[in-house]
């Protein structure tokens, strides 16, 4: 711990950097890991052993290295002193308490089920801070009463950064956490989708996909825990979709950062086929073969598969991301990804939008001059961008999404309507089954992406149900007429944001020059259909809709580590 006269020192600073006492917890056993946490989980915090502390109301630093080498660092302030005087006389050990700010407060849920998951009954040996020291942070205050534009970063061809601005949209009282600064050359960006996932790298001067051990571009965004321990992710956790539902978590974007209390996510977890349950600050975690489970740490299993993945196609180690992120995510959910990424062992190093994304993989090093209006449906969320395209400077006129609008949503309409079907022929609810109703969800996925090709494509889930007279198929034909029936206004609802982004800048569909469409629902004809009458122009695949987004991420990444290359270095005196 620093002296009297550091205080004093550190003191005569602005104001604007606040002195923070800083600590370090190594854990090199889960089980000094359970210890920290035990009986701190619902009370958001923990308390550090210590014959030095802080005085109350200090904010505080925690940096916790985990045994698998990850880290969490948790910021709050300290709420009691136990001196090593009054220690004495309590017969207890000397230290403080520290309570955790509500962003970091789902953090000890998390540490807790990795614990109690990885101990399993282990011996609890004492735990205490290994070193402990003052440390200023520039921390400007990001709270403000007015409206103010939510800024990103687009590089200049020079690679000098330029704030691009999303215009009328208010700031979140929660404090976002930072981006990493930028250190290592392995850099990546990460597309994580409701449905699938992929993972970009920077080589040279080029962004390129990686594919798996099979030739895959995307993972599926599924994890499985098995009751034994053990974890699936990607393909493989998939197949266990349709055998094992209760143990398998699928579309876990739509719960990253969330509360339980919203009405959309009440609804959404009251159809899952395992129990979620408040957590810390009202988020949302699972529990699943006797652990509980938060959602950046299913997340993370996700993440680390795409970092394997990359090293291996990469041959070096990956280290830094830039993550891609829906319109309309907000602060908490990207801080929840946030967490996510550095549970994996990666660190952050900028976050950007997915329809931006998909521009930059369009127009970045074209130098084009053009107004682009990004159309972006993908399997969980839709967003709809207007950009200004000057050269290599992106400006964002006009943000718009829904979290709750996607593919999932066109494949849970077409299971419900074959699952009528079969419940009036059969008297059978299918809903009411887990394992059937998941095969019936894949099998509606299936046919919904053979009407890309073709006219009409076969619903087929053999054995969906048993009775006493032996096992029941379901098999039904859906066309490209049903599918527009049924889903008609889910599209119907995309075009709305559309328009109203356009009228918002006073444009009409004319004005915009290139129109930029990725996400898998974009191959639908009936989508495609539906924004080319709108904007009254035949679409053209100018980028691969599975494909924009994970590419413009890795170029925003190797954009921002070309900077810090083209930073001049101090010369010696």
């Amino acid at each position: 711990m620093a002296d009297d006269s550091t205080h004093r020192r550190r003191s005569r600073r602005p104001t604007r950097f606040p002195v923070h006492f800083q600590v370090a917890v190594a854990c090199r056993e889960w089980a000094h890991v359970e210890r920290l946490i035990t009986l701190n989980a619902s009370r958001g915090g923990v308390f550090l052993r210590s014959p030095k502390s802080p005085l109350v109301g200090t904010p505080l630093q925690l940096d916790i290295e985990l045994p698998d080498g990850s880290g969490l660092s948790l910021a709050g302030t300290v709420i009691h002193v136990i001196s090593p005087e009054a220690a004495t006389s309590l017969r207890v050990a000397p230290g403080f308490g520290v309570k955790l700010d509500p962003a970091h407060e789902p953090d000890l849920i998390l540490l807790e089920s990795m614990a109690r998951s990885e101990t399993a009954g282990a011996a609890e040996p004492a735990l205490e801070a290994q070193s402990e020291s003052d440390a200023t942070r520039d921390t400007t205050d990001r709270a403000t009463s007015t409206p103010v534009p939510r800024t990103s970063v687009a590089i200049t061809s020079s690679g000098a950064p330029i704030a691009v601005a999303r215009f009328g949209v208010q700031p979140s009282p929660e404090p976002e956490l930072p981006d990493a600064p930028c250190t290592s050359d392995a850099v990546a960006g990460i597309d994580f989708g409701t449905s699938y996932s992929s993972i970009a790298v920077v080589r040279g001067a080029e962004a390129v996909l990686v594919r798996d051990g099979a030739g895959r571009l995307r993972v599926p965004s599924v994890v499985s825990y098995a009751e034994g321990g053990g974890v699936l992710v990607g393909w493989d956790a998939r197949a266990r979709l349709a055998t094992d539902p209760a143990h398998t978590v699928s579309g876990v974007k739509r719960l990253l950062g969330r509360r339980m209390s919203e009405r959309r996510v009440a609804d959404y977890v009251a159809q899952l086929p395992f129990r979620a349950l408040p957590g810390p600050a009202d988020q949302v975690v699972l529990e699943m073969s006797g652990r509980t489970i938060s959602i950046p740490q299913v997340v993370a299993e996700l993440f680390r598969l795409l970092r394997r993945t990359a090293e291996r196609a990469a041959g070096a180690a990956i280290e830094e991301v830039v993550l891609t992120v829906p319109v309309s995510f907000e602060v908490g959910q990207r801080n929840g990804l946030r967490k996510a990424a550095q549970l994996a062992g990666l660190r952050v190093i900028g976050m950007v939008d997915e329809p931006a994304a998909a521009a930059l993989a369009y127009g970045y090093g074209h130098m084009r001059n053009e107004l682009v209006l990004v159309y972006d449906f993908g399997g969980g969320t839709f967003d709809c961008t207007v950009i200004d395209i000057s050269k290599n400077v992106f400006r964002i006129l006009a943000a718009a999404g829904d979290a709750w609008l996607g593919g999932d949503d066109f494949d849970v309409v077409l299971a419900r309507d074959s699952a009528g079907g079969f419940q009036r022929e059969h008297k059978i609810e299918l809903g009411r089954r887990a394992a059937s109703w998941q095969r019936l969800l894949l099998a509606c996925e299936a046919a919904k992406c053979e009407l890309s090709q073709a006219e009409a494509a076969r619903i087929a889930v053999p054995h969906v149900a048993r009775t006493a007279s032996g096992p029941i198929d379901l098999e039904t034909t859906l066309t490209r007429a049903r599918l527009q029936s049924l889903c008609g206004d889910l599209v119907a609802r995309s075009l709305t944001m559309v328009e109203q982004s356009l009228h918002g800048l006073g444009l009409d569909p004319e004005t915009v020059g290139q129109v930029v469409v990725t996400g898998g629902l974009t191959r639908v004809p009936m989508v495609r259909a539906a924004v080319a009458k709108l904007l009254g122009r035949a679409l053209t695949e100018v980028v691969h809709p599975e494909e924009a987004v994970a590419l413009g991420a890795a170029v925003q990444a190797g954009l921002i580590a070309r900077k810090r290359h083209a930073r001049p270095t101090a010369t010696p005196p």
